[in-house]
């Protein structure tokens, strides 16, 4: 094969992105990602350097991790070829489309409940001074003209606003392609469940647990369990379309899955329901009601968001892009979650002054490129990004979600998959098996791996590779230690760390099964 005056490229459809460490293949046809191991980073990132192919490698000439002949298995890659042009490969920043989509209307701080987490500080005795119901309707009819087409009536309780009725019926005049109506299903009448389902408005509630004591001592007030209960299933037999957020606190932690089950048997859609930890707003800011464990951490992202709109590569951006808040005082903020982040108030000014607002603009734009950490990852245009979480907490808006457990500077996930093993509990009898997809290569004298399904390639060491043969559902883990101790100068205790270790890394790789 000649290689003079020729350059690795890849896939139209795909883009080259890096991180501290590793990088990543983002295949914009599937839109999933395909992880490269250090060798491929390492030569694609040379490649983006346009390098030539014949430069590739006269640079890594004597690396002994990359030689000619792992190149010549790189360019088997499916998503790789030879191009006559230098192109650049990586992508180094993609930017989000920002326009108006979702608006927060908050009718009331008033609620009749009291429920111990409430980013509202909502409750029966607050007294406020709110937009009048004339605000609202210019807010609804602006916010339309601007373009937002998903309207969510939330409070506080938004069933004890006076109004209610009629500001759902306007929303509907002005077209909202989505309206909601976020209630803690206490307060529903039958006139209003009837109009709604005539208008084919959704609704959403929070519910907390499948026992009646817990859900009561989380709302603080006695006898709501049975009452929401009983609209649940008032709305369901009235076919509204109705999520459910079923919220993890300290008094509640050991019950969501039964809690999930009971909501599912009352007939709410398992799909439907969705479950999230409490967050650190308003009386929610109590550290006392954080649960003890750690189920919200990111886990590997397998797809990602970009898309190809065209002219150029585009992202979502974070959770709040294109959405507004509107508080009763009249206050405009990015996110229900983040309080203290106002651009504008709608008394003062027009909502298209504040849409159009640097200020507002600033918040919509921040992408994962302009964030702590996140910035050097590979995955930061796979993410889902809250920024109304980290900012929470730490009243930094670049700061890194609490629940990433990945570190790019080593390229590791530093908390393991609930699926997964850590070295204490591998025991000795077990027996790993290869994964079906894996396709093994030997080019003189080293093992190349190669997965059939996420088309990444991996390079074994001696060692692993020695590892590896073994792992055939035949050979224990003790098995395995025994043989390459009879092989190399090491303690056996060493060597059976290093085997565990080695294992563990085949199965965060999707390697084998322990």
């Amino acid at each position: 094969m000649t290689t003079k005056d020729k350059y690795i490229d890849i896939s139209a459809n795909c883009i080259f992105v890096k991180g501290a460490k590793r990088a990543v293949l983002y295949n914009t046809k599937d839109h999933k990602i395909y992880r490269l191991n250090e060798y491929l980073t390492k030569i694609l990132s040379l490649s983006q350097k346009q390098m030539t192919l014949d430069d590739i490698y006269y640079h890594l000439k004597g690396n002994k991790g990359i030689k000619e002949k792992l190149i010549r298995v790189v360019l088997e890659h499916p998503f790789l070829k030879l191009s006559q042009d230098p192109l650049s490969l990586e992508v180094k920043r993609l930017k989000p489309i920002c326009k108006p989509d979702f608006l927060w209307l908050e009718l009331t701080r008033r609620c009749n409940l009291r429920c111990v987490h409430c980013y509202a500080e909502a409750g029966a005795d607050i007294e406020e001074s709110c937009l009048s119901t004339n605000d609202y309707k210019r807010v609804i009819e602006e916010a339309s003209y601007l373009g937002f087409k998903n309207i969510q009536f939330t409070g506080g309780e938004a069933t004890l606003y006076p109004d209610l009725v009629e500001l759902l019926k306007h929303a509907k005049r002005f077209g909202y392609e989505f309206i909601e109506l976020y209630t803690n299903a206490v307060n529903l009448s039958h006139s209003l469940l009837n109009f709604i389902a005539q208008n084919k408005i959704n609704i959403a509630t929070s519910f907390y647990s499948y026992k009646k004591e817990t859900h009561d001592r989380i709302t603080q007030r006695k006898g709501s369990f049975e009452r929401t209960v009983e609209n649940i299933k008032k709305i369901l037999r009235l076919k509204i379309p109705l999520r459910v957020g079923i919220i993890r606190l300290k008094y509640n932690q050991d019950h969501i899955q039964k809690t999930k089950e009971f909501l599912v048997d009352l007939g709410v859609t398992a799909e439907s329901i969705r479950i999230d930890t409490v967050r650190p707003s308003g009386r929610g800011c109590n550290l006392e009601l954080m649960p003890d464990d750690k189920k919200d951490f990111f886990q590997k992202p397998e797809h990602h968001y970009v898309k190809y709109n065209g002219n150029d590569f585009v992202i979502p951006g974070t959770c709040w892009n294109g959405k507004i808040a509107i508080t009763p005082s009249g206050d405009v903020i990015p996110c229900v979650f983040a309080r203290d982040l106002v651009v504008g108030n709608v008394i003062k000014s027009s909502l298209k002054d504040i849409i159009n607002s640097r200020k507002l603009k600033d918040l919509w734009e921040i992408t994962l490129d302009d964030v702590e950490v996140c910035k050097d990852c590979e995955y930061r245009y796979a993410c889902f990004d809250c920024r109304a979480l980290p900012y929470s907490i730490t009243k930094n808006l670049f700061a890194r979600s609490p629940n990433c457990n990945y570190d790019p500077y080593t390229g590791q996930w530093n908390v393991s998959n609930p699926e997964e093993v850590s070295i204490m509990q591998i025991k000795e009898d077990y027996r790993p098996v290869r994964n079906k997809e894996i396709s093994t290569k030997v080019i003189d004298g080293e093992t190349i791996l190669f997965n059939t399904q996420t088309n990444a390639l991996h390079v074994l060491n001696m060692v692993a590779s020695e590892i590896w043969n073994r792992c055939d559902g035949k050979h224990s883990v003790e098995d395995i230690v025994d043989s390459l101790f009879d092989q190399f100068e090491a303690s056996r205790d060493q060597i059976e760390e290093d085997v565990k270790k080695t294992l563990l890394q085949f199965q965060e790789l999707g390697l084998i099964k322990l």
